[in-house]
């Protein structure tokens, strides 16, 4: 990502120290990848931004989150890019706004600004009143509104032939309408700092057209899978310790696309309880699918007809985990497409009888020892001459136990 010189609007380096506010984490995985924690009326919230040099997210908002900006006489900046404002015509630029409190400085020096980037140079829009902001009110929070509708002349083109340190939106517009613009930056400049007093200047609510930016979290959502067995909620005594493979994937927006494996187990994956698993965080709007495996282990198999100690009898899923205890269970594996929402998923296991032995001869069936024998099908044999009656036939009569 470019960087621009806050005062000239020259293109300085081709680095930026990024701040990603969204935060990148990782959904469920197998041992290959790295877990996070080990698995209309109103403009749109966007937090497609990154701030660079001496500039921050910290609390105290205009409510909550802000982007604390600083600059110092050495000339080192602070700022916010706008990573998704570009693409479009200047002309097609119509709101322009934020909140800003001065909380240190001396504010003679000069006003924070935005940079629109047009070409290879800026436009400055400043902040505060024309000719440029030679007085503020400090430690007080000052929305400046549409700054695109003001009438003072507080958009400098003289970057631009034709161009002027002070015009209005509607005198740059007739300038450089036709332009398509490339990036929006909000800063504040080392030239400013005054006396050898750092500006500091907080940001919030910020708008461009009809996008805000309030700087807080982006919002996540999140999947908790558990564990049931025999109807009841797993642990290491009723399930004598075992873990039960599972297997997912993933689409989100913050952690990218792919898959992996887990298990539920006497030591919960990425949550403290048991036989509970829960992914990352994941963006609003991402896809996700799990199951259980039931194939190529002894713990747990689709039916009771092998030699695994389980079966799984399906899943059952809601908002809350009282939902998805309480819902019907389907023998569908869970697959949800654009989350909005956390949501609960319930892996329904039940036990196995033991696998008996199959009788080869009728002399194995006499003295009740049908009773600890089965066909091959581990059915149980309701009385000695049902199982008698299996091995003269060869195994063709079944069990009718």
């Amino acid at each position: 990502m470019l960087r621009y010189d806050i005062r000239t609007g020259v293109k300085k380096i081709k680095t930026k120290t990024a701040l990603a506010i969204s935060g990148a984490t990782l959904g469920f995985a197998g041992v290959a990848m790295a877990i996070a924690v080990p698995l209309g009326a109103h403009a749109a919230v966007s937090q497609n931004y990154s701030t660079f040099d001496n500039a921050s997210v910290v609390s105290g908002g205009n409510p909550g989150n802000a982007v604390q900006m600083v600059s110092d006489t050495s000339h080192v900046d602070g700022g916010i890019d706008y990573t998704d404002q570009s693409g479009f015509l200047f002309s097609s630029l119509t709101n322009l706004g934020t909140d800003y409190k001065i909380t240190a400085g001396d504010c003679g020096g000069g006003s924070p600004r935005f940079q629109i980037n047009i070409g290879s140079h800026n436009v400055f829009v400043y902040l505060g009143p024309s000719p440029n902001f030679t007085g503020c009110a400090t430690n007080s929070w000052t929305p400046t509104g549409n700054l695109t509708t003001s009438a003072d002349p507080i958009f400098d083109t003289s970057q631009y032939v034709g161009g002027a340190q002070y015009s209005t939106y509607a005198q740059a517009e007739t300038l450089l309408g036709s332009q398509t613009v490339t990036g929006i930056q909000l800063v504040t400049d080392g030239g400013w700092a005054v006396s050898g007093n750092n500006q500091t200047v907080l940001a919030d609510n910020t708008q461009i057209n009809t996008t805000t930016y309030d700087y807080e979290p982006a919002p996540t959502v999140k999947v908790t899978i558990d564990k049931f067995v025999d109807g009841a909620q797993a642990t290491a005594a009723n399930t004598n310790s075992a873990s039960f493979p599972m297997v997912s994937s993933w689409n989100a927006t913050n952690i990218g696309a792919s898959s992996g494996s887990y298990s539920l187990g006497p030591v919960g994956f990425n949550n403290s309880t048991p036989y509970f698993a829960t992914t990352s965080d994941m963006s609003l709007g991402a896809d996700y699918a799990t199951n259980e495996v039931t194939t190529g282990n002894n713990v747990v198999s689709a039916s009771c007809d092998g030699s695994a100690t389980y079966a799984l009898v399906g899943y059952s899923i809601g908002n809350t985990l009282a939902d998805a205890i309480a819902a019907q269970t389907t023998t569908t594996s869970p697959s949800f497409t654009n989350l909005q929402s956390d949501q609960f998923v319930i892996v329904r296991n039940r036990t196995c009888p033991p696998v008996l032995s199959h009788p080869t001869n009728k002399d194995q069936c006499k003295n009740n020892g049908w009773q600890t024998l089965a066909d091959v099908n581990n059915r149980a044999f309701k009385n000695q001459g049902d199982c008698v009656s299996y091995v003269a036939t060869g195994g063709k009569n079944k069990a009718n136990g």
